[in-house]
């Protein structure tokens, strides 16, 4: 009698345990019965991993992602949801995490997506840009680290499960410092190419911040007069094919369609300074300029990118004159440098140094002397008063 009470019991938590495995592993159970993922769950049912939403009628179930294969029947899983159910009882408004780890292998597990595949795909991502994944399958694709498939593929708005944003691209490819007009080649009384200094970080015609990696040249002549039907103009039209064939740079037309250079704000005023995730430290912030080191720290932690980075806009612009007009620094180079040496007392070599005028150490800067306005060559220009 007691071993046949021993056995059912033994069957009862065997099937108990079955049970429960079968119904903590349904969507609808992450959806709705226990975790506060409404907006997730609703999400993932617009998404094409559901069946509603894909051609084949097949769907991915959240333990399909967010486990790799056979990996949720693991005790490593069960201690993961243990602990989420922990942090739910002790605070069921706290917010939920809503960039999660998903690892290459769910994603690319056998019947989802195949990696041969995808890395030959020409994908239309925008209406002008194109995209291949091979390029990115590379195994330091990013400073020496391999790019992973949550890397660019990750929750960012309500209604979609995921997506990529467009930020995530342009922090790669577009991260710049403002470049300055350096010189400009002429060749038979035309310009050839005009280069341009300060570009450390990006260049449109070459590297990864090349325009053609994912956009298609244009053909079409840039010449209104040959559209008009103008015969004195030149018989070989201009096009952007031309006008890279020549080697002229992009940015003597797309100056200033990258706005933001992607900088990584180390202080603790905004959210994305590192002492919002980290202690104060002399240490930390000494080291927060090392760029291959930060990324060391980071990218295998899976780390946001936008949790350090600042974001960088790209696009045209609505006038492509006024922010070069605006701009002095373009065409002066180190414009009234050596008043400010001058002010500042800085050495200018051995034999020449001084000290600080007076007015420098109050912090008066050239405005609070240079009041009036003195028509010079046609502009306004400010002299002292």
């Amino acid at each position: 009698m007691t071993a046949l009470v021993f056995t059912g019991a033994i069957l009862f938590l065997l099937a108990g345990w079955g049970g429960s495995e079968y119904y903590t592993a349904q969507s609808s159970f992450c959806g709705g019965s226990c975790h506060t993922m409404t907006e997730q769950y609703d999400a993932w049912q617009s998404n094409y991993h559901h069946e509603d939403n894909n051609p084949d009628g097949m769907q991915a179930e959240c333990i399909d992602c967010h486990f790799l294969p056979g990996e949720h029947t693991s005790l490593k899983a069960k201690y993961e949801g243990l602990r989420h159910l922990a942090a739910y009882l002790y605070d069921p408004d706290a917010p939920l995490p809503i960039r999660p780890v998903i690892k290459d292998g769910a994603c690319l597990q056998s019947g989802c997506h195949n990696r041969d595949n995808l890395a030959q795909l020409e994908i239309q991502f925008t209406e002008k840009v194109r995209f291949k994944h091979e390029v990115h399958f590379g195994d330091k694709a990013l400073d020496g680290h391999q790019i992973t498939c949550d890397t660019c593929h990750f929750k960012v708005t309500e209604d979609k499960h995921f997506e990529v944003p467009k930020d995530i691209c342009y922090l790669c490819h577009l991260k710049l410092e403002k470049p300055t007009l350096e010189k400009a080649v002429m060749s038979d009384g035309d310009i050839r190419k005009i280069s341009f200094a300060n570009r450390p970080a990006i260049d449109f015609n070459q590297g990864a911040s090349r325009c053609d990696i994912c956009h298609t040249i244009p053909t079409s002549s840039l010449q209104s007069q040959l559209e008009a039907g103008d015969e004195s103009s030149t018989s070989k039209p201009i096009t952007h094919q031309t006008i890279q064939e020549a080697e002229v740079a992009c940015e003597s037309c797309h100056f200033e369609v990258v706005k933001g250079g992607g900088e990584v704000n180390t202080g603790n005023v905004v959210s994305n300074g590192c002492l919002a995730c980290h202690n104060r430290s002399q240490t930390l912030l000494a080291t927060a300029g090392d760029r291959d080191f930060m990324h060391d720290k980071h990218v295998p932690d899976k780390a946001d990118c936008f949790d350090c980075h600042s974001v960088i806009e790209h696009r045209n612009r609505t006038d492509h004159l006024d922010f070069v007009r605006e701009d002095c620094q373009l065409c002066h180079v180190d414009q009234h440098k050596y008043q400010k040496l001058l002010l500042a007392g800085t050495p200018v070599n051995e034999d020449i140094s001084g000290i600080p005028h007076l007015m420098y150490e109050v912090n008066t800067n050239c405005m609070a002397c240079h009041l009036k306005k003195t028509l010079s060559r046609g502009h306004d220009v400010r002299t002292a008063s």
